[in-house]
């Protein structure tokens, strides 16, 4: 006696490829001071911005510290001590997002420096 043979009723949908990764944009920048600058704002409250690549070169008088921060989030992150006339570079394995619609800022500790800060970024917007 043959066992029935099991056909679904309903096939499952085909497998959609993946959307492919955005095309990261590329800010350049020179920062003077010690302070809290505000890199790079959300384009609007559901857009999230990706780190893809920074790097941090240090043209000041003397070694200073810098560190990523979300606004209104007290947790700095990638925080790094620059030797004077040195540089410091980030590559995430994945884009580090930050919560939606919230500004990237430096933030830097150091008498008299003077930064060049060059940042890849990504912007992912969600509904």
């Amino acid at each position: 006696m043959a066992l029935p043979v099991w056909v679904p009723a309903v096939s499952p949908p085909p497998a959609r490829p993946p959307a492919p990764a955005p095309e990261p944009e590329w800010l350049d920048l020179e920062l003077e001071g010690q302070e809290e600058f505000t890199v790079l704002e959300a384009p609007s409250p559901l857009a999230a911005i990706g780190i893809v690549y920074a790097w941090i070169g240090n043209q000041g008088e003397a070694e200073c510290r810098a560190g990523f921060k979300w606004a209104d989030i007290p947790n700095l992150f990638w925080n790094r001590l620059i030797p004077y006339m040195g540089d410091a570079e980030w590559k995430p394995p994945i884009p580090k997002y930050g919560p939606k619609g919230k500004a990237l800022k430096l933030v830097v500790v150091g008498e008299n420096a003077k930064l060049s800060l060059s940042l890849a970024y990504v912007i992912k917007i969600e509904g």
